[in-house]
């Protein structure tokens, strides 16, 4: 739920991502403080303010993710996500997002 003005200005609302393995199941959540939309690619960044216990020292929570369209489509929508330590930017770079999504489905749309 990330948007922002059509040069990437203002950028608003929340992301979230679960992390599961056999020895933990964890949920991130930040506020987004930035967001670049390239054609079918996005990426968000934002301040934890959820599940950052987990990683102690880490302020941001960064996603990218590529849309590749509707559910059961030949290729899968791709996601990437990482924390940092370093407070949340107020620009983001487009990163790759090469992991295919488990479930879910991703929409961007990039308004300009």
């Amino acid at each position: 739920n990330a948007k922002s003005g059509p040069l990437g200005e203002d950028a608003q609302g929340q992301m979230w991502i679960r992390l599961v393995s056999p020895s933990q199941d964890i949920e991130l959540r930040a506020d987004v403080t930035c967001l670049n939309v390239v054609g079918n690619l996005a990426t968000a960044a934002g301040r934890i303010t959820r599940g950052g216990e987990a990683f102690p020292g880490f302020q941001t929570l960064i996603i990218s993710v590529q849309d590749f369209g509707a559910p059961g489509g030949t290729t899968p929508d791709t996601f990437n996500a990482q924390t940092a330590m370093i407070p949340p930017p107020t620009t983001c770079p487009v990163l790759p997002a090469p992991v295919p999504s488990m479930e879910g489905n991703v929409v961007v749309h990039d308004s300009q």
